[in-house]
């Protein structure tokens, strides 16, 4: 049976393959560096079946991939969340009730033991006087079914396999929420960074307007132009509580990851300061880069390993199914003990005195069950067995394909956040200098007051997109992490 599961998965390996080549151009922005070879697919599914992994095995390496981000805070905030999300809870209890199971599979593959006994009394009336009789009986019956064709063994071990895979699922659900805090940790640093922009500019604003007025008052400017500062003041008023609401939405969501709705957070770093500090890429460390041989790292991810399992328990069903049309043998095994006491009295022919009998018995059999036909219900159950085998070799075909591709999206999003990121640095640096042109010539009498608000709006635009391009560029190595299953730490 285990040769047709590798024999299966080659077909699937080698339809990877070709599918892979024929359709899969490369896209423009993916650095050859970045590029998987041809074969990871296949090295995936090589590495996926062989034996499975413990769940603990990469605990060290990958538990705290977060940490990578540089962000002590951020630690904390995973942590609570892994502790008190009830997702994770539940998936203990999933763990526990597989473990149960453990237990009553290995049950059948050992004897079976139980004691039964009675005590009774009998009253008679007869011609021949009255009969009085106490027995006590006590029996041990011991039945062992004997593992022939190894069904009960296929069976225990499926359910081992299943255990393992639900090991597997919790470690992937741990992934998955860890990431889901961070993401929401990235959305509230960013919109921290979005507020900062919008103080620093309603600062500048209130400057502005402070000048325009005594410009209007000088008879320098005429009153259209602080009708107009007026109206750019209040519009920025409007933003930074938008903004601050924003913060707080974030904040919100990012509480109930972590199941504590009044966890204190603290302020995000970027709302003091000027905006030119603001969109510095390096104010948060970057993680590392990806490992050389990510075929490897992608086959020891969490679901994978339990698709893997699955995979197993499905093949010992096979095997369990096969063996459950076999005969089957069962030995049983009853000692057992029986006192009892007779004594007749008032008959004609006179009274006995009470007679007492005791001893040990034993008795032994061995039955052979030869299923003939049931129904074609052993049939059906073999057909399902092998159905959810191929189910689960498919299913861990999409996973791999699945893991190749999001990895490959992910670096070709972070690639574009760096390439965009990078103009939108040198755009802030024209537009910053384009400000202080139109402020000057506006001083000088040259240009009106709409260049100096156009100027305004460019640099306030050019800076909120490179937050956002700052952000795309963390979430895209957040979920570079999730394809790699956790990457390991520098």
């Amino acid at each position: 049976m285990r040769t047709s599961i590798l024999a299966l998965l080659g077909l699937i390996c080698s339809g990877l393959e070709t599918t892979s080549a024929q359709a899969s151009p490369q896209p423009a922005l993916s650095p050859e560096s970045l590029k998987p070879p041809p074969n990871t697919t296949t090295e995936v599914l090589a590495l996926a079946t062989q034996s499975p992994l413990a769940p603990s095995s990469s605990k060290a390496t990958r538990a705290a991939w977060w940490q990578s981000f540089g962000a002590p805070e951020l630690d904390l905030l995973v942590q609570t969340a892994l502790h008190n999300h009830t997702d994770i809870s539940r998936g203990l209890n999933r763990i526990a009730e597989a473990d149960a199971l453990v237990d009553q599979a290995l049950s059948a593959r050992l004897p079976t033991a139980n004691f039964s006994g009675s005590v009774g009394y009998s009253r008679n009336i007869s011609a021949f006087g009255t009969t009085e009789g106490t027995s006590v009986n006590g029996n041990l019956p011991i039945r062992y079914s004997v593992n022939l064709w190894g069904r009960y063994m296929r069976s225990h071990q499926a359910a081992k396999d299943d255990l393992q895979a639900a090991r597997w699922d919790q470690a992937a659900l741990r992934l998955a929420l860890s990431a889901r805090v961070v993401e929401g940790w990235l959305g509230y640093q960013a919109a921290g960074r979005r507020l900062a922009i919008r103080l620093a500019q309603q600062k500048r604003n209130q400057r502005r307007f402070k000048l325009i007025n005594a410009r209007v008052a000088a008879g320098l400017a005429p009153e259209l132009d602080r009708l107009r500062e007026e109206q750019n003041h209040a519009r920025g008023q409007v933003a930074v509580q938008l903004a601050q609401e924003d913060l707080a939405l974030q904040a919100m969501a990012l509480r109930r990851l972590m199941g504590v709705p009044d966890h204190p957070l603290s302020t995000p770093n970027f709302v003091v300061g000027s905006s030119a500090d603001l969109l510095k890429t390096n104010r948060l460390k970057q993680p590392s880069l990806i490992p050389n041989n990510p075929a490897a790292t992608i086959a020891q991810r969490p679901d994978i390993q339990a698709a893997r399992a699955r995979i197993s328990a499905a093949d010992q069903r096979v095997g369990e199914a096969v063996a459950a049309r076999f005969p089957e043998l069962r030995l049983e095994l009853n000692p057992g003990f029986t006192w009892q006491q007779n004594e007749i009295a008032g008959g004609n022919f006179g009274s006995n005195g009470p007679t007492e009998a005791s001893g040990f018995s034993l008795m032994s059999n061995a039955t052979l069950n030869l299923p003939l036909f049931e129904g074609f219900r052993g049939q059906g159950e073999m057909q399902a067995s092998r159905a959810r085998l191929k189910r689960a070799v498919s299913a861990l075909e999409g996973l791999v394909v699945n893991a190749l591709i999001q990895l490959r999206q992910a670096q070709l999003q972070e690639t574009r956040a760096r390439l965009e990121l990078t103009g939108l640095e040198l755009q802030l640096q024209l537009a910053r200098k384009t400000l202080q042109k139109a402020q000057a010539r506006y001083r000088a009498g040259v240009d009106d007051l709409s260049t100096v608000l156009d100027a305004v709006a460019s640099e306030q635009q050019t800076e909120l997109q490179a937050v956002a391009a700052h952000q795309q560029l963390m979430l895209s190595r957040v979920a570079t992490y999730q394809a790699l299953g956790g990457a390991p730490l520098p």
